[in-house]
This record gives structure tokens, C-alpha cells and sequence, in this order.
């Protein structure tokens, strides 16, 4: 299911979905979400990239740089998907 059926099902925002997937990924308990890679791999890809370009995993300073086309809900969707950017068995740099 999208972030946005299932905030539908639960009568939901699609932001309190996102919040409930970041809460389990910071405890490590993150189920496979590669069903829900967004399928604009360019705009994935220019977020990630300034991930790693900053060095930070904090959304403020990376939508300073992208600016208000990306949302705090997109990056932080995005910031699920870091870690496989990174090499296998490798944490990330930052």
C-alpha cells in the first residue's frame, strides 16, 4: 500500500504515517518498504545526494539546499532509502 492508502484506511495524514515509519527505522525495526521507493528516481536521487553531500541526516539544512519544491515529508521518505545507498555492511559516514 502508498503512504496515502494507508493514512486513508487509518483516517490518517499521510505525515502521521510518515512519522509512525521514521519512529521504527530509528529502532531498527523497519519492515522491507521497497514497494514504496518513489518511482521519481531523479528527484530520489538529488535528495540522497544532498544527504550525503552535507553529511547530515537533518532535514532543514538539506531543504535549504533543494529548496520548497521537495517537502519535509518527501525528504524524510527519502532519508528511509539512505541506507541503501550505502554499501552493503557499511554504516553511514555521517
Amino acid at each position: 500500500m502508498t503512504i496515502e492508502a494507508i493514512a486513508l484506511e487509518r483516517d490518517l495524514k499521510p505525515s502521521t504515517i510518515m512519522d509512525h515509519i521514521d519512529r521504527l527505522r530509528v529502532t531498527d525495526q523497519l519492515p522491507d518498504i521497497t514497494h514504496l521507493r518513489p518511482a521519481d528516481e531523479s528527484r530520489l536521487t538529488r535528495i540522497l545526494s544532498t544527504f550525503e553531500q552535507l553529511h547530515t541526516t537533518s532535514l532543514t539544512p538539506v531543504r535549504e539546499i533543494l529548496g520548497d519544491d521537495y517537502g519535509y515529508d518527501e525528504l524524510r521518505f527519502a532519508r528511509l532509502f539512505l541506507r541503501e545507498e550505502v554499501s552493503e555492511g557499511e554504516d553511514l559516514p555521517f
